[in-house]
């Protein structure tokens, strides 16, 4: 073989070798691209203290105080006592069929090998003596008609039973028609049971409790009675405010990359100090986020803000969970994340007296034909 052809035959190595050493450099700055873009930042302030004996009950009051008993006054929309609002629980009756029908939009959406979970959220008027019985029966009438709706695909869980059966943490807020992190614990057990993962114990996640908040049901209840009387307008004057709580898993980092209505997207804490209720969890106006976990996969909940309270314990079983508001977003932006993402476990978790509701499903509104 003459020296001109082992030059030839070099050469014809020189090609595929040059693309092979290109597509390893393309590889490389793509990996490190993503590696820098999820390397996240612990937003937990380092004078911070975790506070495991705050003086705070299950009732959400200081040390050994009770709620009362008896109502103040009994509106239409609500039951007004000393130290809580209970915002009455009703379904309308096209709920189950509205919310049926969007969630089998969502299953053509997603695809045939999805995993989707259904948790309609109870409320904590199903918890209170003065209005359980009615709330209860909604609640029923409604779970018995998604289950005879939706398919065996679609993976209903009831999880009021794991709540009542809560004795010892303080599971809905007296000031804000929603669940508190440790009520939304039961949301993330409920994730795991019907995943066939193993869900931590509530007291493996750290309890923190950085200040008191009142929320916004006085607003809303005066917005929309207008037979309140003078002393119950004082009375809600001196509602004691709520403990603002909630827990991180051992490694969490608090960090989140969102999009917002108001401020567009950017990265910030997942969860607030300084603020309380729904708005400390991922934040108020929030259309999408994306929250960085310990675990493998990913996982998306489509939810509001009883959704929203359970993301953070997902990142514990997942390396990347997103979240999409139900009642925020649109059509468009839940395409293009299932479509850019590949997530194929999808969690709709929305409180029970809101789902199948058209003002507060604007998200999957668009999936209807």
């Amino acid at each position: 073989m003459t020296a001109e052809d082992k030059r030839r035959r070099a050469s014809y190595w020189l090609l595929p070798l040059g693309l092979v050493l290109i597509s390893v450099l393309l590889f490389l700055v793509v990996w490190l691209i993503r590696a820098a873009d999820r390397q996240v930042t612990d937003y937990k302030d380092a004078a911070f203290q975790q506070q495991t004996n705050p003086g705070y009950n299950r009732f959400g009051l200081l040390g050994t105080e009770t709620l009362s008993e008896e109502p103040i006054q009994d509106t239409e929309f609500a039951l007004i006592y000393a130290d809580r609002i209970v915002h009455r629980f009703s379904v309308r009756e096209d709920a189950a069929e509205g919310f049926a029908l969007r969630l089998q939009a969502l299953r053509k959406l997603a695809g045939e090998e999805a995993r989707i979970v259904a948790i309609p959220a109870p409320k904590r008027a199903q918890f209170e003596p003065d209005c359980a019985e009615s709330a209860d029966e909604a609640y029923d009438s409604l779970m018995a008609e998604l289950a005879a709706m939706l398919p065996s695909d679609i993976l209903l869980q009831d999880i009021r039973g794991d709540l009542a059966g809560d004795s010892e943490h303080f599971l809905y807020y007296r000031t804000q028609d929603t669940w508190t992190m440790d009520g939304a614990y039961y949301g993330y057990k409920a994730v795991c049971s019907a995943l066939g993962l193993e869900p931590r114990d509530i007291d493996y996640f750290d309890y923190y409790n950085v200040n008191r908040f009142t929320g916004d049901l006085e607003m809303t209840l005066l917005q929309q009675s207008a037979d309140i009387d003078p002393v119950t307008v004082a009375a809600l004057a001196g509602i004691p405010g709520d403990p603002f709580i909630f827990r991180y898993a051992k490694n969490f980092k608090n960090y989140e990359t969102v999009m917002t209505i108001t401020d567009g997207e950017y990265k910030r804490p997942a969860i607030s100090h300084v603020l309380g209720g729904d708005s400390g969890i991922i934040g108020a106006w929030v259309i999408k986020a994306q929250l960085y976990g310990n675990g493998r996969g990913s996982i998306l909940v489509l939810g509001d803000s009883m959704g929203q309270s359970v993301v953070p314990y997902l990142t514990e079983n997942f390396r990347d969970i997103f979240f999409v508001h139900i009642e925020n977003g649109t059509a468009d932006v839940l395409k293009e994340l299932i479509s850019e993402s590949g997530v194929g476990t999808i969690v709709v978790i929305q409180a029970a007296d809101r789902i199948g509701n058209e003002s507060y499903s604007l998200t999957l509104n668009g999936l209807l034909g």
